[in-house]
């Protein structure tokens, strides 16, 4: 692609979020990094979002728009207004996880009025609009059918690189106070101590680190899949965590991947399910 305009939208400004939006915005014709701190109120955070990139929505003359996040709603209602073919590709484990928020028709009045007031399509209107969707993972369903899917190379073993020194362990943070009751990120933190890990992989949403004795690993701005892998040299590479991309993403990397979980509910089975297909261990909490 020659010739392409950016706009990066963020609620965490973390230093992944800058790093990379830099590499795109130098190649870019037009960029803009928009950072809206969440508000107490998701409607306001949304208005925001909109008063600030006002200017991409007086544009119709796009060719292609690529769009990660379509459960996002200002950055569907910009590419709404475009008139040009759109494409989509992966956003975290969002596409294959068919318990999120990608595969539900919502029919909530909060839902309904939001994309009204903002121009933003349904997800069930941008999944078929997709002509194409990009994935890491086209052995996995998506949110488009595999005719429609087209294959990222990703992390890739080079064995040549990885003689036997053993292994590093790293731990995969994630915003656990979303996901966990008090209780549960006890439980959990007691678990890990007991574990030998090397290194605490800290989410870029994740405001309170679990206390489990371990040192961050400093990435540099680098996402965790790219920090793991320079991290590690020539060691092999253990990874847990919990339902985390990473542990998908890094399938041809790592010698040993071990998926977290806590309970039995239609989720966590959907996503105990997805990892055993790509090799992951699961281990009950």
């Amino acid at each position: 692609m020659d010739i392409f305009d950016l706009v990066y939208f963020t609620e965490d400004d973390s230093a992944e979020d800058r790093a990379y939006f830099r590499q795109l915005a130098t190649r870019a014709n037009a960029a803009q990094y928009v950072f809206v701190p969440r508000k107490k109120f998701s409607l306001a955070t949304q208005a925001e979002f909109r008063k600030r990139t006002y200017r991409w929505f007086k544009s119709q003359a796009y060719d292609l728009v690529l769009l990660a996040s379509i459960d996002a709603y200002i950055p569907a209602a910009i590419a709404a207004r475009q008139a040009g073919t759109l494409i989509t590709f992966d956003d975290g484990t969002a596409n294959i996880n068919r318990t999120s928020s990608y595969f539900q028709v919502s029919s909530g009045l909060r839902e309904l009025l939001y994309r009204r007031y903002f121009g933003a399509p349904s997800i069930v209107s941008l999944r078929d609009k997709s002509v194409r969707h990009y994935t890491l993972h086209p052995e996995l369903p998506n949110i488009v059918e595999r005719p429609r899917l087209r294959a990222v190379r990703g992390w890739l073993k080079n064995d040549s690189a990885r003689a036997c020194r053993g292994c590093k362990t790293y731990f995969l943070g994630q915003p656990f106070d979303d996901v966990l009751t008090r209780k549960q990120r006890f439980r959990l933190e007691s678990y890990l101590r007991h574990l030998s890990i090397d290194f605490y992989v800290k989410h870029p949403r994740e405001n309170k680190v679990l206390r489990i004795g371990v040192p961050l690993l400093q990435k540099g701005g680098m996402i965790a899949e790219d920090a793991i892998v320079k991290d590690a040299g020539e060691y092999g590479i253990n990874l847990i965590g919990g339902f985390s991309s990473a542990l998908f993403n890094l399938a041809a990397v790592a010698q040993r991947r071990t998926m977290l979980v806590f309970g039995n509910s239609a989720q966590t089975r959907a996503q105990v399910q997805l990892a055993k297909q790509v090799g992951c261990e699961v281990k009950e909490i």
